[in-house]
């Protein structure tokens, strides 16, 4: 699961410059200017790992607090050139943000730019799943077993089915209580459940 995660998670790179500035005095040429910088970097970084200039994705973010705070919150900075409308707008979404996060905010005090981020995004073709197979209700069991069970507020000891998980058929529901084993796991599956295998190996159990 490891190996595929690796192999089909999107490239990334953040890169981040500190600043603790105010939003209303923040020098937006130069602020500008360091975006660019910073993102013709992560883009060539991104090319030489072999990304398409297509599957390349920049976001621009910002760690904000009001003046006095010690903690910050990261706010998604507008897409485009910063001017004092889209800081305007990275303010509003700031003490949005706050009043969500904390029940609160304080729109009279002033913000504090911490931390200005860029993440590069190297979008990869996912791996396509293969349809798994499997064997008959028969060739999957495996042996019973006696389970103790909670029902209806009595314990009881039921007669358990056992079936090798990579053999149980796909699409077969099955009515609990049962039991899944697997190389790495077991799947109990309660009286009153019911578990389907699907085709791409999935147990999905309802309760």
């Amino acid at each position: 699961t490891s190996a595929a995660g690796l192999l089909t998670s999107d490239l990334r790179y953040d890169v981040g410059q500190s600043l603790l500035q105010p939003i209303s005095r923040l020098d937006l040429g130069r602020l500008e200017a360091s975006f660019r910088d910073q993102e013709k970097q992560l883009r060539e970084q991104l090319r030489a790992d072999g990304c398409g200039d297509e599957d390349i994705v920049i976001e621009r973010a910002a760690d904000l607090r009001y003046h006095g705070q010690s903690y910050e919150l990261k706010v998604t900075l507008p897409a485009g050139e910063l001017t004092a409308q889209s800081i305007g707008s990275l303010g509003d979404a700031f003490h949005n943000d706050h009043h969500q996060e904390f029940g609160h905010n304080f729109p009279e005090f002033e913000i504090e730019l911490v931390n200005a981020r860029l993440t590069g995004i190297g979008r990869l073709p996912h791996l396509r799943h293969t349809a798994v197979t499997g064997g008959s209700l028969e060739q999957a069991h495996l042996r019973d077993a006696e389970v103790g069970f909670a029902v209806d507020g009595a314990n009881q000891r039921l007669t358990t089915p056992v079936y090798d998980r990579a053999v149980f058929p796909v699409g077969e529901e099955l009515a609990g209580p049962a039991i899944f084993v697997q190389l790495d796991s077991t799947t109990l599956v309660p009286p009153g459940a019911t578990a389907r295998r699907d085709d791409v190996g999935n147990l999905l159990i309802s309760v």
